[in-house]
């Protein structure tokens, strides 16, 4: 592992004015903020951490970290412990147990509320009033298509997010695409825990993303993703933050 990221650059335009934006825009973490961030072992959140490392060192922005896992089954998570060490990161593991009785889309709704009540309740233990979650512009656009297959409506998750117990779900990765956090993975050698999904992938998701890889090659907008989260912000469904505009 290549951590913690060594200031340069280049990593401006990378990925750290795009975080920063969409952290300004929606207001998303504050100077002495406390963020918990979901750690799953896959790259999105990984790069998550990395990433909000990078900008609490040599940004303007002054906050605490802290790694939860929501552990379901029994597998080797001491490389995400080690990465957390070298960041001198706070690492947290809460067990948490599945039945999937039920149907594939209600194993995966069940699954993500009992994983958020879990990640939830450590960090309002350890007085953390953030939780940051790894979903980025690909994760929009599929979400978006889902809705519109499912239910015909063009929503999708908020960047920001406020649940009872004084703690907000933020995801500020809005503005990065998905290709971006498979080279940050690959080039600071991030670890990633090789645990899938017990229930497998689920079908409208692969239909969405396969809709979006058809879109963006069909048509050639390699940048269909960041068109809808300008077409969220643009339709008043994603608030900024008073006083903030322009993307």
């Amino acid at each position: 592992m290549d951590l913690p990221i060594k200031p340069a650059r280049a990593h401006g335009k990378w990925f750290a004015s795009k975080t920063l934006r969409a952290i300004e825009r929606y207001g998303l973490i504050g100077n002495e903020d406390k963020v918990a961030v979901a750690v799953s072992g896959g790259k999105d959140s990984v790069s998550l951490l990395a990433i909000l490392d990078y900008l609490r060192r040599y940004s303007h922005l002054h906050f605490e970290l802290m790694a939860v896992h929501a552990k379901m089954g029994a597998y080797d998570t001491s490389s995400l412990a080690e990465m957390c060490e070298s960041m001198e990161i706070r690492y947290r593991e809460v067990p948490i147990q599945i039945g999937g009785k039920g149907s594939r889309r209600e194993t995966c709704s069940i699954c993500a509320r009992i994983k958020r009540g879990a990640i939830k309740k450590e960090a309002l233990g350890e007085g953390f009033n953030k939780i940051a979650f790894g979903h980025h512009a690909d994760d929009v656009a599929h979400t978006a298509l889902m809705n519109l297959m499912r239910r015909g409506e063009f929503l999708c998750f908020s960047p920001f997010l406020v649940l009872p117990g004084d703690v907000a779900i933020v995801r500020p990765l809005v503005y990065l695409r998905e290709e971006t956090l498979i080279r940050i993975q690959r080039r600071f050698q991030l670890p990633l825990l090789d645990f899938p999904c017990p229930f497998g992938r689920g079908e409208e998701r692969r239909k969405a993303k396969a809709a979006l890889e058809a879109i963006q090659r069909d048509t050639g907008c390699k940048d269909f993703p960041l068109k809808i989260v300008r077409a969220l912000e643009k339709s008043g469904l994603w608030q900024p933050k008073r006083g903030c505009d322009g993307v």
